[in-house]
């Protein structure tokens, strides 16, 4: 092949691509376009809806100021204290009205952003790489077939958010009572490790019956994907040990549910003793 007829090949490949190009990046401009019609039509009706209510209060605005002249006119043969009783009553429905108009202002500005963030939001995912790997992680997490596989899908979620590091942070802020945790949490893993029962069993009496150190807080539980607070998880998971130390030793040790409550030093007294005396021959 001629080097101009391969240059022509090249050519006519290169229009081919730039055209596939122009036509995807022409339908997402469609897309725009009809969205921001959407919101456009959708805002035009809510801001119709708001002037009739604004039209309504402007035309009972005569007939409220007949009803203040007249409650003025009956209220200069009161008393100075009956006046003010009437006047205020007269009045209320005019802060009524304008307390319902802020309301509706404030309803209307909330919709109109909250579409304004989903449509920027959409925009984002759609042009910037940050936006098409979210995107990406998303469809991981609703297409895992395990929790396992969810689980990693939602690390790497977290670490691409962030919010991987805010769960291994140490610092609690103010949803809960971090130093007091993880005091807890040593003192667990302690009594685990040493076998001490009847320290556990009234560590957990008094902590599991309580909403302690905070750890109800719906912070700690709507930030991250993959779970909470590491630190959070790290009692827990001491939760778990001491109760397993305490089914075990009640199992291993022929000990029965009372004699485990007894302190530590007086389980063995509790232990069936051998007899020690020689056998009569």
């Amino acid at each position: 092949m001629s080097l101009r007829a391969q240059w022509l090949l090249d050519g006519r490949h290169l229009r081919e691509r730039l055209g596939q190009q122009l036509g995807q990046l022409w339908q997402v401009g469609n897309g725009f376009g009809a969205w921001a019609a959407g919101a456009s039509a959708s805002l035009g009706g809510r801001l119709a809806s708001l002037r009739g209510d604004c039209a309504q209060l402007l035309a009972s605005r005569p007939l409220l100021e007949r009803g203040i002249a007249w409650a003025a006119r009956a209220a200069a043969a009161c008393d100075r204290g009956l006046r003010y009783v009437i006047l205020e009553a007269v009045a209320i429905p005019r802060i009524v009205a304008q307390q319902l108009v802020a309301v509706a202002l404030l309803r209307i500005s909330i919709a109109v952003m909250g579409t304004l963030h989903g449509g920027w939001q959409a925009l984002l995912g759609r042009f910037t790489l940050r936006g098409r790997e979210r995107r990406a992680l998303r469809v991981d997490m609703a297409n895992c077939a395990s929790y396992g596989e969810w689980l990693e899908c939602a690390q790497r979620y977290d670490e691409h958010e962030g919010t991987a590091a805010w769960r291994a942070d140490r610092d609690s802020g103010a949803l809960f009572d971090a130093r007091q945790l993880e005091r807890t949490t040593r003192e667990l893993e302690r009594m685990a490790a040493e076998g001490d029962c009847f320290s556990l069993i009234f560590r957990l009496r008094g902590g599991l019956s309580r909403g302690r150190f905070g750890l109800l807080h719906d912070g700690l539980y709507n930030k991250a994907k993959a779970g909470t607070k590491l630190s959070v998880e790290r009692y827990r998971a001491g939760v778990v040990r001491a109760l397993e130390t305490i089914v075990e030793m009640e199992g291993g040790t022929g000990l029965s549910s009372p004699d485990l409550l007894r302190p530590a030093g007086l389980q063995d007294e509790a232990k069936p003793r051998q007899d020690s005396r020689p056998e009569a021959r």
